[in-house]
């Protein structure tokens, strides 16, 4: 079994779902997922596939426990957005693209969709897409004007306590700006929320391996390596001041076997003929038009067979089997997102299952 690095292997994937190979790609995640169960780029290349699949249930699943460990997650904020409006929830596809947006605010494809969802929504689509306060005060951020982003990020917290997202923006801000017991304070609020919180785990195991804390350091630092094993988030987040090395993980890459083709199934009317003791001589002979008019007006209409109860894909089940902690632990709260439709059975007997 050839080795290779994590980030190589997901370089690898990322090619696969772009060729349209999604099943293989969903196969080497889920190899992936059973020795790092929380790796969390993992879940958003999977869930961009389940996506591209067209299985929308499982990529918004997939999507959310990839925003429960890094609620600033720009693939999942997308994939949401995307799987919510095919699914025609138009108000929550509208909030997960605009909070991409605050994480991209030049970002032109995702400035046209959202162009497009306020056209749809509003009945005009906008000539310019304003920034939002949450987008403002990222920018401030980024422009180290720290006291401005602070106050901006707390009055909208004020506002909306449930924007977990800019929680963290917050935490972060505060330990760029050397305010390190507010940062502790604010991720300890976080990781309340989300016990498994990649940024707020790193802040609050640098700020307390730096005071003379190191047994809970550690702790949160141990929780971080499992979200992210070559510690590349704290790479970037601490420089040279992590207390997490940059490292190269290596792992044996997958051979892939396409599952064979399912076997092709006589025609409805064929399967009917010999049952009766009637199958023409050929049988992969057309039906002649007489003979379909024949079958149309013997019996009438059969009656509708019932539809059978969705189930969980084996592949969706073995991840959640793996992963812990449970969904309702990593999930991002109900009041951050717009209110959702009933959770199908399927879902909550996979949260109820990984408990």
């Amino acid at each position: 079994m050839t080795e290779v690095t994590l980030c190589q292997y997901c370089e690898e994937i990322e090619g696969l779902i772009d060729q349209g190979a999604f099943d293989a790609a969903i196969s080497h995640c889920q190899h992936i997922l059973k020795i790092y169960p929380k790796y969390l780029p993992v879940y958003s290349l999977i869930g961009k596939a389940a996506l591209e699949k067209g299985d929308l249930e499982a990529a918004a699943d997939l999507f959310s426990r990839a925003l429960a460990m890094d609620p600033e997650n720009f693939i999942a904020r997308v994939g949401l957005s995307i799987a919510s409006d095919k699914e025609g929830s138009l108000d929550q596809a509208v909030w997960h693209m605009e909070r991409a947006f605050e994480l991209a605010p030049d970002n032109q494809v995702v400035i046209e969709e959202l162009r497009r969802l306020y056209g749809r929504r509003d009945g005009v689509e906008p000539d310019k897409i304003p920034l939002t306060r949450g987008a403002l005060a990222r920018l401030y951020a980024r422009g180290k004007l720290y006291p401005k982003a602070i106050t901006t990020f707390r009055q909208i917290l004020e506002q909306d306590p449930s924007r977990v997202d800019l929680q963290v923006a917050l935490a972060e801000t505060l330990w760029q700006a050397d305010r390190r017991i507010e940062a502790a304070e604010t991720s300890l609020a976080v990781l309340e929320r989300l016990p498994y919180c990649l940024k707020a785990n790193l802040i609050l195991g640098e700020i307390w391996s730096k005071s003379g804390r190191a047994r809970e350091a550690e702790q949160h630092l141990e929780r971080a390596q499992q979200i992210d094993p070559e510690n590349r988030v704290a790479q970037a987040l601490f420089g040279d001041q992590s207390p997490l090395p940059l490292v190269q993980v290596r792992i044996g890459r997958m051979e892939y076997v396409a599952p064979p083709a399912p076997a092709e199934q006589e025609p409805d009317w064929l399967q009917a003929l010999v049952e009766e003791g009637t199958a023409p001589a050929e049988a992969d002979q057309a039906v002649p038009d007489w003979l379909q008019a024949v079958a149309a007006a013997g019996e009438g209409e059969a009656p509708a067979a019932p539809e059978q109860e969705e189930q969980v894909p084996d592949w969706l089940q073995d991840i959640a089997a793996a992963s812990e902690p449970s969904l309702e632990e990593l999930a991002v709260s109900e009041e951050a997102t717009p209110p959702q439709e009933e959770q199908p059975d399927w879902l909550a007997a996979l949260t109820s299952e990984s408990v």
